[in-house]
């Protein structure tokens, strides 16, 4: 049995690698059984955080550091050249990755596309 509050054994090279300075990305593997397209990113959030990785690191793994991996650098971050996508939430995932789930507000291309009555 893994004791309480113990990374998994696949988490132990994750933070052994982001340390190194390996670039760290976040993706899913859709059309897995029992992995849900969308919703699996948070899980995902949140074992990174339990693998070690500083509270920033799994946020930048899936929007910066995913983005470059797949070749759109103009998506993935805040600057005045990319595109307008962005995901609001409610709260702090910086202090509980968890907030990560409480999305508000989605924009993609500049267009709100979903708001907290759909996200709900």
């Amino acid at each position: 049995m893994r004791p309480a509050g113990e990374p998994y054994c696949s988490q132990k090279p994750l933070k052994h690698v982001a340390d190194a300075g390996v670039r760290i990305a976040l993706g899913t593997d859709s059309g897995v059984p029992g992995v849900e397209l969308g919703s699996a990113v948070h899980g995902e959030l949140e074992l990174m955080l339990g693998a070690g990785l500083k509270p920033t690191q799994p946020i930048v793994a899936a929007a910066g550091n995913a983005a470059a991996d797949v070749g759109q650098s103009d998506l993935g971050t805040i600057k005045g050249s990319k595109l307008a996508g962005l995901v609001v939430v409610s709260g702090d995932p910086l202090q509980e990755i968890s907030d990560s789930r409480k999305i508000q507000l989605l924009v993609k291309d500049g267009e709100i596309v979903m708001t907290s009555e759909i996200g709900s």
